[in-house]
Formats: structure tokens, sequence, C-alpha cells
């Protein structure tokens, strides 16, 4: 198993500049430095595919990796780093680099010179200074091959020393490559044309146990494409945010080297802004904007985090993806389909965006623009090909929602109020979770002191907590729900008066009686019916009421207040009923 070792020799300079700012990583050194190691050494070791968006620090975590791999000099495992610059070269100028910086790279952990990696020699400077044979051969051919020039013969040349030496030399070599999507895009033949499946050559190296690759890329999908295209060579890993401690710890090393003063509640609140991103959390604490120096007042952080939203770094690099598509796309529709995606939050199919933004597009139509969105790493697929999602990234959204949102919506978004929102909401989401924790712990038995700070050492045992329960059994009839009342008053009626017309005992009540008796397929008759029913019922109360209020007479059938009430509730009974049910026949 790897050992870390006592010191770090920082033999290639960090892009991070100060190595104390270089934080956590813990998940991926655990893996590239424990099982894919161990494979490593075992001649299994299968390359690897690093993803994420720009500035998510896959730089600054694969240079680490090479320093900490070549600061262990008894392993035998050599590292080499190379990066493919978004130049425009021909084939044989990215030859010749590639090979002299596999040498250096590879002299410097020979001769435990860091020099060799930090000032790195020219393809020409290394003429009479290479003694391995076989480096000096591939070094020949690679001359004249570009004397005749046979660019092709140069990079297979280049491009195969690593494996080669690794084998010959019975060590292994790891070989890192970031930003490997511009492989396709900037080197270019003779003829002066692209060559766009020069990745192509890693069909077989990629697979050599000897000499395998770790490759990243910040744009996703082209590096997904490439990785794609060379089947099953590479195994995916993508690199997210920083975890809650790690991300705290960033803060704190970053406060400091500023030199802004924080608190543990600023902590929380920039890590519910940022949540754990590389760049969000350097661009905060970094800021030209930061002009207070002073992060424990919650309006200096919203006021900072403002200005780099709508004009900062994060702006910047956002800026840099949005505007690249929509210069290519250039159409309304796909900024509203990145606000639809950013509001409902959630996967959406084509068939709901057509419908619900009323599209006037066919289904391939939408398919090929949202492919352009896809390919500019601003939305993604969802859990299958005809479903799409975007980032859950309030940072990205509010960027995207000030260019845009007016433009589409007429709305121009609060900034300083959704930011002060979200640096709160997760405080509040962790609390009732935490709260929960609580409930479900003292449920069974638990001690005082492991749940308060000062609790004393006592054990509580909690009974069991019953719900209040009636003779049968079932809870009380108080205590149920009014329609949960209603309807067993309903089922218990119609049991009753089944039973009773089954079993021809017993007897129905007066209601039961009613309705068998005045049952009428005429639904008027019914209607008309039921009405004097009811009125019939009501004239006890209604004579008491009379009665109380001086009046005189009975309130009876015959009653005079009976028929003008009866006969003008009928004909108004009537027209509702005709307007219901139309012509029907009384």
């Amino acid at each position: 198993m790897f050992t870390m070792p006592e010191k770090i020799i920082y033999a290639l300079p960090e892009q991070i500049g100060n190595t104390e700012l270089f934080v956590g990583r813990k998940m991926e050194f655990d893996y590239y430095l424990g099982d894919w190691y161990y494979y490593l050494i075992n001649n299994m070791a299968q390359s690897q595919a690093i993803v994420a968006r720009r500035k998510k620090g896959k730089t600054a975590f694969l240079q680490r990796l090479f320093n900490i791999l070549w600061s262990c000099p008894d392993t035998g495992v050599i590292p080499f780093y190379f990066s493919v610059r978004e130049v425009k070269t021909t084939l044989a100028e990215f030859s010749k680099s590639f090979f002299a910086t596999f040498v250096n790279h590879y002299f410097a952990y020979r001769k435990r010179n860091p020099e060799w990696a930090a000032f790195p020699k020219a393809f020409a400077a290394l003429r009479g200074k290479i003694e391995d044979k076989h480096l000096k051969e591939t070094y020949e051919v690679i001359e004249e091959s570009e004397r005749i020039n046979n660019w092709g013969q140069m990079w297979e040349a280049a491009s195969r020393a690593p494996f080669g030496i690794a084998v010959v030399q019975n060590v292994k070599i790891v070989q890192i490559f970031d930003e490997f999507q511009n492989i396709n895009e900037y080197v270019y033949n003779y003829r002066g044309e692209k060559i766009d499946s020069l990745s192509g050559t890693y069909l077989d190296l990629a697979e050599k146990r000897e000499a395998p690759l770790i490759i990243s890329g910040s744009e996703v999908h082209g590096l997904l494409e490439i990785v794609r295209r060379l089947t099953a060579r590479f195994k995916e890993r993508t690199l997210g945010n920083l975890p809650e401690e790690e991300a705290k710890e960033a803060i704190r090393r970053y406060a400091k080297a500023s030199r802004t003063k924080i608190n543990e509640q600023a902590e929380e609140k920039i890590w519910n802004l940022t949540q754990g991103d590389p760049l969000y959390i350097r661009a905060l604490m970094q800021s030209e904007h930061n002009d207070t120096k002073d992060y424990t007042n919650e309006d200096n952080i919203i006021a900072t985090y403002t200005r780099e939203i709508t004009q900062g770094e994060i702006y910047g690099t956002w800026a840099e993806y949005i505007v690249k598509v929509f210069l290519e796309v250039n159409e309304r529709n796909a900024k509203r389909i990145m606000l639809y995606l950013f509001q409902t939050g959630e996967e959406r199919t084509r068939a709901q965006m057509i419908k619900d933004l009323n599209l006037d597009m066919t289904d391939l139509e939408l398919q090929m623009k949202l492919l352009q969105l896809i390919k500019a790493d601003l939305i993604s697929f969802g859990s299958t090909a005809f479903r799409y999602v975007i980032a859950q990234d309030k940072t990205y959204e509010l960027v995207f929602r000030r260019l845009f949102q007016d433009e589409i919506d007429h709305f121009i978004p609060d900034i300083r109020k959704e930011l002060r929102q979200e640096m709160g909401r997760t405080s509040y989401e962790k609390g009732k979770f935490r709260e929960y924790l609580v409930r479900e712990r003292i449920k069974k038995p638990f001690n005082l002191k492991d749940l308060a700070e000062n609790g004393i050492d006592l054990t509580i045992k909690p009974k069991t907590i019953l719900e209040r329960y009636g003779q049968s059994g079932t809870t009380r009839s108080r205590d149920r729900p009014d329609r949960e009342r209603q309807r067993r008053v309903v089922d218990r009626r119609e049991r009753h008066e089944r039973e009773v017309r089954e079993t021809r005992c017993g007897s129905l009540d007066r209601d039961q009686k009613y309705d068998q008796r005045n049952k009428s397929k005429n639904p008027i008759r019914n209607v008309l019916t039921k009405r004097v029913h009811d009125f019939r019922k009501r004239a006890p109360r209604l004579e008491r009421d009379l009665r109380a209020k001086g009046g005189r007479g009975v309130v009876g059938a015959h009653s005079k207040k009976f028929r003008t009430e009866y006969t003008e509730s009928t004909e108004r009974t009537q027209r509702n009923a005709l307007e219901t049910l139309g012509n029907a026949e009384l």
C-alpha cells in the first residue's frame, strides 16, 4: 500500500500558488493512493477520466497528485504531467513538446532534481543531454522524421515513449493529461487541417497497464465525447464541490491569507452560499470588492458576493460558458428553456417543454437545440436521453437570470434578497433535520451526556407512548375529524337499512322510511316531495319561534304562513329543477 511522504517536494510548481491553500479532496486521494495505486502496482490499473467544469480544482488536484508521487523515490512510480494548451499548433511541434516534457519529468524523478520539472528544457536543448539509450533513440527518430516531414511518425514515437520506457525500465509511469479535450481541437497537419481524431492514438495506449492515463477536461461534454469514443478504455469520475468540513477549512485558510475577519456564523453563511464550490469560495474571499475585510457582518458578505455575481470572477467564468453558446444559437428559445429548467428545478422531457413553453418547433428541432446547450455544459441529460436537467447551483442561476430574465419575463431579480434567503435556507433545513435526529434518538435508551454538552451521566429509558383509546380499542369519536365521523354515520345507516331489508327484522328510522316511500323515477317529483318533507320537519320549531315572538295560530299543514312559504318554495324549486334537467315531464 502507498505511504504518504513525510514532506511533499513541490517539484512541479502548482497553479494554486500558495500550497497551504490546497484543502481536502480526501475522498479522491483515498482512491488514487489507495485502491487505484494497489491496482497500478499489481499491473491492473484502468485509465481514469476526471470530469468537471472549469475552476472546480481539477488542475490543483492533479498537480498535487504529481508532487506526492514525485516525493516518493523508492516506489518506482514515475509521474508525468502534460497540459494540452488551447493554442493552435502543428502535429510536429505538438510531438516535440510532448516528448520533451516527458523526458524532463522522467529525469527530474530519476536524478531527484526538481529543476528538470520546474524549468523544463525545450526539445532542441535536449540534444546531447539524453543518456538513456532508449530515449536517445526516440529523440533521433523524431528529429529524422521531422526532416522528411513525416509528422505522423513523430507523434507515433513521442506518444509511445512513456509506455516503452515503463516496460524496459520495469517501472510504472502515471501519465496525467490536463485539458485532454483540446487534443482534437488545436492540433493541425501539414496541410493546415485540424486533426479531430488525434485522441484515437489512445485506443491502444490507454489499455497499457504499465503506463495508465489520468485525463481531465473543463469542457465536460467534449471530454465525455472523446472518452465514450474510446469505448471502455477510461473509467469516468466526477470532481464535485468540497464537502462541508473541507469547505469550511478552505474558508478559514483563505480568510487568513486575505486578512479577512470571520467567525463560526460567517463560516456557516459562506458555506450555505457557496455550497463548497472552490471558485465561489476563492472569489468571495479574495475579491477586490472585499473592502471591509470583515465577514462577521452578513451585509458585507452579500455586498461582495453580489459584485462578484454581477461583474467579478464568478460572472466572468459563467459568462464565458453562456455567451459562447448563445453566439452560436442566438435565439430567444434557448434562453427560455434554460430559465424554465431553473424555475422547475427538476427533470423535464422534450414533450413537457414544448407544451409548457408553447414552442413552435418540432421535437427534432428542440432536441438539436438542447444538444447545443449540453455541448456548452449549460445543461445535462437527466435520467434518460429524453429528459433534461440543469445544475442546482444558485449562483449560476442568479448569473443567468441577471443577464436574461428581464429580456424573457420583464423581471429583474433582487440578487441581494435572494442571497440573503439562500444563506438562511440551509441553516433552517439542517436545524429541522437535527431536530428529527434528536426525536429518533430519544425513542431508545440514551445517556444525557451524549445529547447535551453539559449533560450528566444518566441513562434514560423512555417508555412507550401510546395514543388514547376507548373501551373498544378504537380512537374516541370526539377525537376523529368531522369528515371521518360523517362518513361512518352514513355507512352505519346504509348497513342498518340493508340488514332490515335482508332479514326483515327490526325497523327503519323515520328518514329511511321516508326515503323508501317516496322514491320515484321522476327526478323533479323527488325534489319537490323532499322539500315538503323537510319543511314539515321544521314546522314545530317555526311554531315555537312564532309563539315566543307573540304570534298567533298554529303553524300546521293548513296555516296561511305554511301555504305561502310552501308555494313560494315549490315554485322556486321547480324552476331550478327544470333549468337543470331540461324539459322533463312532471
